[in-house]
């Protein structure tokens, strides 16, 4: 298996969004990727990214399909309204906390 982790920090003020995004529509999305969503992290203090959204895919060719996918397209969309510093990177899924 293989995962997706997506970082981000969230521009002043849209805390809301970023509320509404993980709520509403993250895991619509990623489902419909055939990527199951597996975490979500928000830190209120410290240096890096504030958020991390984590999702596993069966294989590598799987995720290439899903980041290719107008869904993936949406998931950048619509972070990028609210967010900067948008990562992601696809990794071997490992046991545990993951960056």
């Amino acid at each position: 298996m293989v995962k997706l982790i997506i970082t981000w920090s969230i521009r002043d003020g849209r805390e809301a969004e970023f509320l509404e995004f993980v709520n509403n529509d993250f895991t619509r999305l990623f489902l419909a990727m055939n990527v199951q969503p597996t975490e979500a992290w928000y830190a209120i203090w410290g240096e890096g990214p504030q958020a991390m959204i984590c999702g596993i895919a069966r294989d590598e060719a799987a995720m290439e399909q899903a980041l290719a996918s107008s869904d993936w397209e949406e998931i950048r969309t619509k972070v990028g309204a609210f967010a900067e510093g948008l990562e992601f990177k696809v990794v071997e899924k490992g046991d545990g906390f993951q960056l």
